[in-house]
């Protein structure tokens, strides 16, 4: 079973690797152009330097700068998406959407996964996986064709990032297609290493993973 690595935002100040790239080869660029003009002061007149290495390194110190430069410009260009992209998203705060999902954020209130079966069972296996990939739960799931529900209460789990896997089989052994969801109110929006994601109860899922979305009903006064 796989570990599940939640994804995390970048902290503010940290510097982008085009701007480590730009301090980086400055310093190189400064201590190159010090050791050429030592040389150049102490050099044989009978016997001047070749010059040619000196230029291929220039040229090749030019082209170097411009990749940052142009890795600047990408930097830049995939801020400006995902500041958009957070505007755009603002638009689901306060819906019901469904998410294809099996990771789950548990607070000390519990959680619940969704999950679906495409035809009935004759078993049906819920196993439940902490971070490390740990089994912390396991039980016998329903065995009706369609969607179900599994609870976590509160205090049966420890806060954090848990992920459920559904296997069901018929009475010959053959295997079921089957589902997990996230079903929720929409808390937040954020933007986690350049991709935009939604806060669906406590849990955070890409803006892709949405599958349906649903306008809550207006309370009558």
């Amino acid at each position: 079973m796989p570990s599940i690595n939640p994804a995390s935002a970048t902290g503010f100040g940290a510097s982008t690797p085009a701007e480590s790239s730009t301090k980086s080869l400055a310093g190189d660029f400064n201590t190159f152009l010090t050791l050429l003009t030592k040389q150049l002061q102490y050099q044989d007149p009978l016997s001047p330097l070749d010059t040619n290495q000196f230029t291929q390194q220039l040229v090749s110190f030019t082209g170097v700068e411009q990749s940052i430069q142009q890795n600047k410009n990408l930097e830049t260009l995939i801020g400006l998406f995902s500041a958009n992209g957070l505007s755009s998203a603002t638009g689901y705060l306060g819906k019901s959407v469904v998410a294809n999902s099996d990771i789950l954020l548990v607070g000390e209130d519990g959680g619940s996964w969704t999950y679906a079966l495409g035809a009935n069972a004759a078993e049906t296996d819920l196993v439940v996986t902490d971070a490390r990939g740990k089994i912390v739960l396991q039980r016998s799931g329903e065995t009706e064709a369609g969607e179900h529900s599994l609870e976590i209460k509160p205090g049966e789990l420890p806060p954090g990032y848990y992920q459920l896997t559904v296997s069901a089989t018929t009475d010959n052994g053959s295997d079921i297609a089957t589902g997990v969801f996230l079903r929720g109110e929409v808390t937040a929006v954020e933007s986690a290493n350049g991709a935009t994601q939604l806060i669906v109860g406590k849990t955070p899922v890409d803006l892709t993973a949405v599958s349906s979305i649903a306008v809550p009903p207006i309370q009558q006064q």
